[in-house]
């Protein structure tokens, strides 16, 4: 009985996430329009950081209950997730995305030193507050970069005082809210329903609490698929992995370090991670653009994942 409460609560709460982030995107696109920043500009900095919420929630949470294993297996999980089966979401609408935005802007390949540089700090199995730090400084360093290539940012305070959007950002801001406190009841209520089917905390982290965190990446993607908006999808997809794998491990690691207690755990995670990575790489390279058939494959690397995580947990238990 208890399990099947933790499932409505989920569901309720999902069905809260999905119109939340349907009223952040509607609102994020028409500050974008007005202050004339590009949607994917601002789909790959303000909104790929806000639906990463989720995940820095989970990250601080769980580094002040001194257990930062689980932030771990979350960001990666969700990384993986947002490299693999988040792309190929769109297809239920369209039949092939085109890459172009990404990979001429070259953001692809500046998200994948960003995705590999915690893996190389992990070598000496631990994440440490100095490792931290330098996480956040890439961090600041992808934004700033970001915000200095888009012209219309810097007459975006100019203009805010003057306009006539305040109830733009209000929605903004209350959708933002509920994406904040939606997105934790699901992790919770994920928690204690995982602990009722006893999984490890790894597992937990890599496979529920990482599908629930990206629940607003999910629902963002079906809402900009819906409207035809591809390189919105991909802005969200490599900011977030970007602010995964920088912002949330960075401060994860600064207020609690994460160390792990043998090999298997981080060189399962980053050979996954790596996989799909490559994977992701090639499909958007490939005539910059993704098909069907490199959609399949990219379920496939995730099912992978997921079954090689569980294969993991048994033996390691």
């Amino acid at each position: 009985m208890p399990g099947f409460i933790d499932i409505l609560i989920i569901a309720f709460s999902s069905i809260i996430l999905v119109k939340a982030v349907e009223i952040f995107v509607s609102s994020a696109s028409r500050l974008a329009r007005h202050f004339h920043i590009s949607e994917y500009t601002i789909s790959f900095l303000l909104i790929a950081t806000a639906t990463a919420l989720p995940e820095t929630i989970v990250g601080i949470t769980s580094a002040i209950h001194k257990n930062p294993i689980l932030s771990f297996g979350n960001t990666f999980g969700s990384s993986i997730a947002l490299l693999t089966i988040i792309p190929a979401i769109p297809f239920i609408f369209r039949n092939k995305m085109s890459t172009y935005s990404i990979v001429r802007s070259r953001d692809v390949y500046y998200t994948a030193m960003y995705t590999i540089l915690p893996l190389l700090l992990m070598l000496d199995l631990q994440l440490s507050f100095a490792d931290g730090i330098l996480l956040l400084i890439a961090y600041i360093y992808y934004a700033y970069r970001i915000i200095k290539r888009s012209r219309g940012i810097e007459r975006l305070f100019d203009k805010l005082e003057q306009s006539n959007v305040f109830h733009q950002i209000i929605l903004f801001v209350l959708s933002l809210c509920a994406i904040f406190f939606t997105s934790r009841w699901i992790v919770e209520f994920a928690q204690d329903l995982s602990s009722i089917l006893g999984l490890g905390i790894a597992f937990i982290g890599m496979t529920i609490t990482a599908i629930g965190t990206s629940l607003p990446e999910i629902a963002f993607t079906l809402e900009a698929a819906r409207k035809n908006k591809t390189s919105e999808i991909f802005g969200d997809i490599l900011g977030s992995v970007t602010a995964n794998s920088t912002l949330v491990l960075g401060i994860t690691a600064i207020i609690h370090p994460i160390i792990f207690p043998g090999y298997h755990l981080p060189f399962i995670t980053a050979v996954m991670l790596i996989l799909a990575l490559a994977v992701f790489l090639r499909a958007s390279e490939t005539k910059e653009k993704i098909d069907r058939w490199e959609a399949a494959i990219m379920f496939i690397v995730y099912c992978l994942f997921i079954l090689t995580g569980w294969i993991s947990t048994v033996i390691y238990r």
